[in-house]
């Protein structure tokens, strides 16, 4: 389950440095930062495409510590 908890994290974190960047860029350049991320066809892109990187992350880091499990490792 461990591994699962990182892939998980790390996944997160890297959703975090995007949506970060994502909004500097936007108010560097005088737009409303959060527009994308309001619940109309756009935004349910990219919530449903965020879950969805998440649960693969973390479906990574469960198939990681299986496999360094059966291995011995």
């Amino acid at each position: 389950m461990r591994g699962a908890v990182i892939g998980f994290l790390v996944t997160a974190g890297l959703w975090v440095f995007l949506v970060l960047a994502f909004v500097g860029i936007e108010l560097f350049r005088g737009h409303a930062p959060f527009a994308m991320f309001t619940w109309e066809p756009g935004g349910k892109f990219v919530t449903f495409t965020v879950l969805l990187v998440l649960a693969l992350g973390t479906g990574i880091g469960l198939a990681s510590e299986r496999i360094r499990a059966r291995s011995g490792q």
